[in-house]
């Protein structure tokens, strides 16, 4: 019945998914599997990233130190040797499984894409790969490195601070870096789910929204069943400063800041962060009347409310060792760690055959000593 329940919650979030070449988390789970025959892109993609030094030494291929400490001494003949054998030594073993990681980063939470090395007897080796290769986005938020040939990216977002309101207790995404073409809405759901088991949900930068973020929040409050809506308010503040009237004046709960509600309400080019000479929000709101304040349709906007998610995808990917947030009880280093199985139990019949071999070596032991004398 489990196993029915959660077929069927994944079957209904690949139809609501922003495209068609959105991925899912079962795409995550069977990314290793399906890519096993191409998994010289992966390994080509993590020595891009890290290098043959660290690779090598994560996928324990045993280059010895004294290579790496005479390295620079020699000639290129010698090093396209080392460097041919160690590449095709690392072909031979497993690529690292692709898993999605969580954690607090300066201050605020982070989700992000990474892959994580299977060990026996010692911790297995985690990694994060914070931004990922999207084509459209060009130089647009990267962080570090992109991974090239895995799934890559990552979202922070923070508790929403006292001087915007209570905000119904909302987590804000505060970055988004670049993501791997079709892997950025699974990124956002996981955000979404663990800021609503840890508080009241998700909601969108409260000051500027980009032309590129925008259509991803339309998404969630117009398309997506799965995803409880709650309409958050304008606080006290930012009501009188722009004269727009709060909508439940009596419950300061759900007061928020409102800055990019009000300006998306305008249009792109007030909202859109990334657009050259964005227009003057406070000029605008200066010209209108009362009445024209009163209609604009500011609480219409998709990041004007906060998104809860119920956590399906942090339960379906953490009981397989594919989500690594400690805080929450999943930890994928600890389920990628295995112990080697211990020996077989001698029974009689192989304690009988371990007698005679002992017996004919002493009797052979005997005879060579009988020979040299």
């Amino acid at each position: 019945m489990e196993c029915i329940g959660m077929k069927l919650i994944l079957e209904n979030w690949r139809k609501v998914m922003l495209t068609e070449a959105a991925k899912n988390a079962q795409d995550l789970k069977n990314f290793h599997e399906d890519n096993w025959p191409e998994h010289v892109d992966m390994i080509r993609g993590l020595w891009k990233k890290y290098g043959m030094w660290k690779l090598g030494e994560m996928m324990n291929i045993g280059i010895p130190q004294r290579v790496r400490d005479d390295w620079n001494s020699y000639n290129q003949e010698r090093k396209n040797r080392y460097t041919k054998a160690y590449w095709e030594a690392m072909l031979k073993k497993d690529p690292p499984i692709p898993v999605m990681i969580a954690g607090y980063q300066g201050g605020q939470l982070e989700v992000s894409y990474g892959a994580i090395f299977p060990k026996y007897e010692e911790p297995a080796i985690l990694l994060r790969f914070e931004a990922g290769v999207n084509k459209k986005a060009k130089d647009l938020m990267k962080k570090g490195r992109a991974m090239e040939n895995m799934p890559g990216g990552s979202i922070e977002f923070y508790k929403a601070p006292s001087n915007y309101g209570e905000c119904n207790d909302v987590f804000i995404v505060s970055n988004t870096y670049q993501t791997t073409d079709g892997w950025g809405p699974l990124l956002y759901d996981v955000a979404m789910e663990i800021a609503t088991v840890l508080g009241g949900g998700l909601t969108s930068s409260r000051n500027m929204v980009s032309s590129k973020a925008k259509p991803v929040w339309d998404f969630y409050q117009d398309r997506r069943s799965d995803v409880k809506k709650d309409q958050l308010d304008i606080n006290k503040g930012e009501s009188d400063h722009y004269g727009v009237k709060q909508l439940t004046p009596n419950n300061p709960k759900d007061d928020c800041n409102q800055e990019a509600s009000i300006k998306w309400a305008h249009g792109e080019d007030y909202g859109a962060w990334e657009k050259r000479n964005v227009k003057s929000l406070y000029g605008k709101m200066q010209q209108m009347s009362d009445e024209e304040k009163a209609d604009l349709p500011w609480d219409e906007q998709s990041v004007s409310k906060g998104y809860q998610k119920d956590p399906d995808i942090l339960k379906f990917l953490g009981d397989q060792g594919l989500f690594h947030f400690p805080q929450l009880g999943y930890d994928a280093i600890k389920y990628h760690t295995k112990k080697l199985p211990p020996l077989p139990p001698m029974d009689d019949e192989m304690e009988k055959a371990r007698s005679q071999f002992r017996s004919q070596t002493t009797l052979s032991e005997r005879k060579i000593k009988v020979k040299i004398k």
